[in-house]
């Protein structure tokens, strides 16, 4: 008689190691930087997602990735066509980001 043992995949939710805001004020304009560390506990990718509300007048001027210790700037392009091109670098596995203003 043989007996099957079935290992099932634990996946974790993605650590917040830290968070930094800073922001400058000139005059009337205001930047602002959100810097946060998120960790991978898992083997497998895992997504993320984090909301953050904007004033009205507000705009994003950048995006960037760290990966590996490596560097990724984002590229601003048409809506429908980020969103796939994000969907699509998700389906294969790879690390890929994706911002939207709503």
């Amino acid at each position: 008689m043989q007996v099957k043992e079935q290992v099932l995949s634990q996946t974790l939710k993605p650590e917040i190691k830290s968070m930094h805001i800073s922001s400058d004020i000139y005059f009337r304009f205001a930047t602002t930087v959100v810097e946060t560390k998120i960790l991978n506990v898992n083997q497998e990718a895992s997504e993320v997602m984090f909301d953050m509300t904007l004033p009205d007048s507000a705009f994003i001027t950048g995006f960037t990735m760290e990966i590996g210790g490596k560097r990724y700037a984002g590229n601003v392009k048409e809506k429908e066509k980020a969103k796939k091109q994000f969907e699509e670098a998700k389906s294969r596995g790879e690390s890929a980001g994706h911002i939207a203003a709503s």
